[in-house]
């Protein structure tokens, strides 16, 4: 055993900070192999117990006498000096020596050893502090607080633990600042928290940018934007002390009063949910800042500092950036206690850009400084938008006015007489009906698609009225209707007895929006487009795998090394979009939602000989079950009966469509009603792939107006099939299943970008026209992702008042506010009475293509129209 120690310490002394960590880990998840339950218990149960002796021990100024004794000394001696008894005395040593903090030298004797020269440090003590003294009431009322709230994540910055804890109604860091000593220890803590790390400037060039700045004595270099007490500006100053321009700390005045005075370190009291005074700097930094707020209002602070930034400045944002696997603890306890007191999270990766382009910013590079604890260095630039101008300008903030940018192609099509080009990639639902569409308009069309044949997996899928629109505009209505099956109605039923909750009457609706609700084979569907396409003049190549795109001058590079170009290219390449993650310069991978979809096709002729089932199939409709965590979709497919499950049970790892385990499913249904058990005991094989997430992205277009994303590629809203290209190529989405709206916005996406396509005189338009669809339709497909979202929580909801609530609203009559999105009567009309070509109409203006410019908070607007606000994670209606 002394070898291994040994051992490990030699490791200790030869590795680096980033070895030494990884050693550390290594050690302690050995500790933790070799545990027995009794050792486990107790350790998880007593593992407060040193916080608060270490805490008892500062009030006694232990750690900090022994330090200066620089030597053993006595229980009596320690008592006496500490004016405690010395039989407490004796108890609280023996317990810091025991789990490391002091020494014991011999009987009733200690001295202090490296962890006590450590908790000596004011830093260290202030941190020990604030944990136990303000954090500590907080997580004491966590487990109790997330109880109440049904385990919804906490994201108002008003209504966490903390307030509870201090019945306060101040946000965290307002609250502190009326606390002088919860405060002075908060900061205290600060000027330790990345004691011995890495700094920022041991990674970034910051020597070029103070190079670059040098001839401009005017322009301000470092800007620390809360910067607490200034130790970053401090070190920074001293990297480049000759550097004449300024290096400003900024942060508000009640912290300035305890920051270190430097020289070459100016102060300037600033709040950063406010514009940012200083303008064009060449350097904004901020070092753990972006971590302690929720989205929305991280968004306001990046906002002021990009309306603040000149075309060279540049943002660093020092902080963590979680991985997909294997977080490290500093970073999951961090991120734990971000979200008792602050409602703030420690993000992932894709976290990061999401937030980030929200706020019309773009990450340009991700510096690491420590791997083994997830510290990096984001580095932000502005974006632009098709016009030369930054985007958040779009966004809502002013900005000047910029000279536009031209489009690299200035041909004149009218004039030359030479016909407009279109590369689709991707042959699925949506890009096959952007086909048809274009081919209306008179554009030649080439559609790639990556696999050997026509393809379009899955079994039902459910067009309603608004789809049924577009379809009817491309020509195929008819010839779609002649294989679907028209349901009469959609009934929603409880779990457990059967009983119906709501069924709303299909029939009556036709006449209203002028098309019925179909349910149809995906792969009929898919070959009536296909054909379509064909018989229109568009010409469709399979095996053709798209590996780049180049956006300045419009062409694509298949994985053979051929070359094709275009006027413009369009991607329709599914939910694992090659084309989007080229656009975005990033993969966007879907994440995990810990559901599994799982599907079961029965004969026919099964249910009609099945008494118990009869009255599921006659007449036609969909069957809808409702339970905690689950819910169960039927409807006929011509000679089949298609039943989907949605239940929780991923594991996270595997993506593939497997084989489903039939009799753990009946297991899982036991307690549902007879006809759902019979459904399953019918079955002799179902499938099961995991039900995945992603975010809306936003803008579908290229900044050169050559490019433009269709169909799940623009919209990953909860694709539901597997990511592995080998085995499907576009997925299914939940909105398919809970408001039958995926395929639907994604044709009337292809419908529109045709149509605005179509209006284009000369390829010198295209950029207005990409730059009008891209935000119409996010618009649109954004309000579809949330109302899908709650859905299927209104699906799902647990048994409880709130789910008592629920189905006695949807027992009642079709009035706004009725759980059902279908039932609602302002939001139906808005899902189905939705016509495309109208839409076109409104948004065009035919006079030298003044074109209508979208206002973004139409976005909201169109929300409050159909009475979706959003309070908490919960979704409200009427």
């Amino acid at each position: 055993m002394n070898e291994l120690s040994a051992r490990a310490r030699d490791e200790a002394k030869s590795a680096d900070e980033n070895g030494r960590k990884q050693l550390l880990d290594s050690l302690r998840n050995l500790s933790y192999e070799i545990e027995t339950p009794q050792d486990t218990m107790q350790r998880v149960m007593f593992m407060h117990i040193e916080t608060t002796v270490i805490r008892i021990a500062y009030d006694l100024r232990l750690f900090k006498i022994l330090v200066e004794k620089q030597g053993p000394s006595t229980v009596t001696a320690l008592a006496e000096e500490t004016k405690a008894t010395i039989g407490l005395m004796g108890r609280i040593l023996r317990y810091l020596s025991s789990v490391g903090c002091i020494k014991e030298v011999e009987k009733d004797t200690f001295e202090a050893n490296n962890i006590t020269q450590a908790l000596a440090m004011d830093g260290v003590q202030g941190g020990v502090h604030h944990l136990f003294d303000t954090f500590g009431p907080v997580l004491q009322i966590l487990p109790d607080f997330l109880k109440e709230n049904r385990y919804h994540e906490i994201t108002d910055v008003t209504k966490t633990p903390l307030q509870k804890a201090f019945r306060t109604k101040l946000p965290a860091f307002l609250w502190i600042q009326t606390m002088p000593s919860n405060f002075a220890h908060f900061n205290n803590w600060m000027t330790v928290q990345h004691m011995g790390m890495p700094a920022w400037f041991d990674i970034y060039p910051y020597q070029d940018k103070a190079q670059a700045i040098k001839g401009d004595m005017e322009r301000t270099f470092f800007v620390d934007v809360g910067g607490g007490l200034g130790h970053q500006s401090i070190a920074l100053r001293s990297k480049v002390p000759d550097l004449k321009n300024k290096v400003l700390l900024q942060d508000q005045p009640m912290v300035l009063q305890f920051a270190i005075e430097h020289p070459g370190v100016e102060k300037m009291p600033y709040d950063f949910f406010t514009e940012q005074p200083v303008k064009s700097a060449k350097i904004y930094y901020l070092r753990n800042i972006i971590h302690d707020y929720p989205d929305e209002r991280a968004i306001v602070i990046l906002k002021n500092l990009a309306a603040a930034l000149a075309e060279d400045s540049v943002i660093l944002i020092a902080d963590m950036v979680i991985p997909d696997v294997g977080a490290h603890w500093h970073a999951t306890q961090l991120d734990i206690a971000l979200m008792a007191g602050l409602a703030s999270v420690e993000r992932t990766r894709e976290a990061w850009y999401e937030l980030i382009e929200k706020a019309g910013l773009k990450i340009n590079q991700i510096y690491t400084y420590t791997v083994k604890t997830h510290r990096h260095c984001l580095l932000l630039q502005p974006r632009f938008d098709y016009e030369g101008r930054r985007l958040a300008y779009i966004m809502g903030y002013k900005w000047p006015s910029s000279p536009e940018l031209n489009h690299p192609l200035t041909d004149n099509d009218e004039k030359s007489g030479r016909q407009m080009s279109a590369l689709i990639v991707g042959a699925g639902l949506c890009g096959l009906a952007t086909a048809i569409g274009l081919r209306k308009a008179g554009i030649r069309v080439t559609v790639l698609e990556r696999s050997s044949e026509l393809r379009e997996v899955g079994a039902g899928i459910q067009i309603p009225p608004n789809a049924a629109n577009v379809l009817h505009q491309l020509e195929v209505f008819e010839s779609v209707k002649a294989v679907s099956v028209r349901p009469s109605a959609v009934t929603l039923r409880s779990y457990s007895d059967g009983s119906t909750l709501h069924s709303l009457n299909l029939d009556r609706y036709t006449q209203a929006y002028g098309y019925p609700l179909l349910v149809t084979h995906r792969a009929d569907l898919c070959k009536i487009l296909y054909q379509k396409a064909l018989d229109d003049g568009a010409e469709v190549r399979f095996s053709c795998d798209v590996t780049e795109v180049n956006f300045q001058k419009p062409s694509i590079t298949l994985a053979t090394g051929e070359s094709l170009a275009a006027d413009i290219i369009i991607g329709a390449d599914g939910a694992r979009s090659v084309c989007r993650e080229r656009l975005l310069g990033r993969s966007v991978p879907p994440k995990s939602t810990g559901k599994l979809v799982k599907r079961i096709c029965l004969d026919m002729s099964q249910l009609r000989q099945d008494r118990l089932l009869q009255e599921l199939i006659e007449p036609n409709g969909i069957q809808i079950w409702l339970s905690p965590l689950s819910h169960i979709v039927c409807y006929r497919l011509q000679e089949v009966f298609n039943v989907v499950i949605i239940q929780l049970g991923h594991n996270g790892i595997t993506f593939d469509v497997q084989e489903a385990d039939l009799d753990k499913l009946r297991m899982d249904f036991q307690a549902w009603e007879p006809r759902v058990r019979e459904i399953i005991d019918l079955a002799q094989s179902a499938l099961q792939w995991p039900l995945l997430d992603s975010f809306l992205i936003n803008p579908w277009t290229s900044a050169e107006g050559s490019f433009a994303l269709v169909g799940d590629a623009a919209c990953t809203v909860l694709p539901a099939k597997s990511v592995d290209p080998r085995i499907l190529d576009e997925g299914e989405l939940i909105p398919q299943y809970v408001s039958a709206q995926g395929a639907a916005a994604g044709f009337e996406s292809a419908f529109i970008l045709s149509e605005l396509l179509s209006k284009a005189d000369s390829r010198d338009s295209l950029p207005r026209l990409l730059r009008l669809y891209s935000e119409v339709r996010w618009q649109r497909t954004s309000i579809i992702r949330e109302l899908s979202h709650y859905t299927l929580r209104i699906l799902e909801m647990a048994d409880g008042p709130e789910q008592v609530e629920r189905d006695a609203q949807l027992r009642g009559s079709e009035l706004r506010g009725n759980p059902f999105v279908w039932a609602d009567p302002a939001i139906r009309p808005w899902l189905w009475g939705f016509k495309a070509q109208d839409e076109v109409g409104k948004l065009w203006h035919p006079i030298s293509l003044q074109i209508h410019h979208i206002n973004l908070d139409q976005y909201s607007a169109d929300k409050a129209s159909i009475g979706i606000t959003k309070g908490g994670d919960k979704y409200q209606w009427g």
